[in-house]
């Protein structure tokens, strides 16, 4: 019986330790997740370069859901693709419709991806400016995607400073 009560006696213990040590690993864990809450913030700069030329003024500027690529247009009829990791190349799409105009108003919507540009000649371009998800196998790819819709001369010579653009649908 003496022995039956020292082994008890032993399990009961070392159970009893093995939960305090639990406990207090426990507590360590917690102190080291909240241990950085405590301390001040800080935050490096990422990469910074142009998108445009030198001094041009970005008028659109679009990035896709996942912030890998990026769609800036300037004053010049064309769409920069921008890639926003180290190992991106960037692009450059054409606005067709637009050659030899300079834009001067944007205008879109948050629902759809259309987009209204407006040029200092008075010619709106309508279409689709967007960056899609797709994949090759597991590779996910962002693509861009320039489809124009129309492009309508609505006030011939004269620079559009603003535009008013609403997509009701087909």
């Amino acid at each position: 019986v003496r022995v039956i009560d020292r082994i008890a006696r032993t399990l009961i213990s070392a159970s009893g330790i093995a939960i305090i040590a639990a406990v207090l690993g426990i507590g360590l864990f917690l102190f080291l997740e909240i241990a950085p809450l405590l301390t001040g913030a800080r935050a490096q700069p990422g990469r910074v370069r142009p998108a445009l030329p030198d001094g041009a003024t970005p008028r659109f500027v679009r990035v896709d859901e996942h912030q890998e690529r990026a769609l800036v247009i300037g004053a010049d009829p064309i769409v920069r693709v921008v890639g926003l990791s180290d190992h991106e190349p960037d692009e450059l799409l054409p606005l067709t419709g637009l050659e030899g105009h300079r834009i001067s108003a944007v205008s879109s919507t948050r629902q759809t991806p259309t987009v209204a540009l407006g040029t200092e000649r008075g010619v709106v371009w309508i279409g689709v400016l967007d960056l899609r998800t797709a994949f090759d196998g597991t590779v996910r790819r962002i693509q861009p995607v320039v489809e124009p819709a129309c492009v309508v001369e609505v006030a011939p010579g004269h620079r559009l400073d603003a535009l008013a653009y609403r997509d009701v649908g087909p």
